[in-house]
């Protein structure tokens, strides 16, 4: 079984023990698809090692695309689900990716940044971080002001407070994602077009 953790950068991150990295299989199984769709990662050879340096730098590029979806957020009342939607919007390999997935991966991504940080205060460990690292830190600095790292935290244990068939994919619990933002319910392909 390959594990999506095993595809992560490793270098200015602290995850947690054991393979997972989403809480539920499936959740993980549709990031690897998607990345696996995009051509970033292979799963075809059980023994191949993971190309991390393409990884890492579609998972920056995920972050690099935070000061656009903060001018979308602003636009939508500082709604931080919007900030998400956009950051998603304008990643090709997670848009079938359920939101609370993508959200919940970027939460878990951004929590082991900020781990990383609490346990390396020293500017000697600065050298040396993947670019994902990186693109997360100035992310951060970015959204200074408008969300924080508890935005992303909440997001990243979103599924405990799930009570209704967690090991469920969450269209087959509540229906296709909405992808929602506005009060016109307009979400189609003009505005992630804007987005990108």
């Amino acid at each position: 079984m390959l594990h999506l953790k095993k595809y992560l950068p490793r270098s200015g991150m602290v995850y947690g023990p054991g393979d997972g990295f989403l809480r539920r299989r499936w959740q993980a199984k549709r990031v690897m698809t998607g990345l696996r769709q995009a051509g970033i990662i292979s799963v075809n050879h059980f023994y191949d090692e993971p190309d991390k340096q393409a990884v890492d730098q579609a998972m920056a590029n995920v972050f690099n695309n935070a000061p656009r979806a903060l001018q979308y957020a602003i636009a939508n009342n500082d709604d931080f689900d919007c900030f998400l939607n956009a950051l998603k919007a304008s990643v090709p390999w997670a848009q079938d990716c359920s939101d609370s997935t993508f959200y919940q991966f970027c939460g878990r991504l951004v929590m082991a940044r900020d781990k990383w940080h609490k346990y390396h205060v020293s500017s000697l460990y600065q050298t040396g971080n993947s670019e994902m690292a990186k693109s997360i830190d100035r992310m951060m600095e970015t959204i200074k002001g408008h969300f924080d790292v508890t935005n992303f935290a909440l997001w990243a244990e979103w599924d405990l407070f799930r009570s209704v068939d967690a090991d469920k994919p969450e269209d087959e619990v509540y229906g296709p994602a909405d992808h929602d933002c506005t009060d016109d319910g307009n979400w189609g392909p003009d505005t992630v077009m804007a987005i990108r």
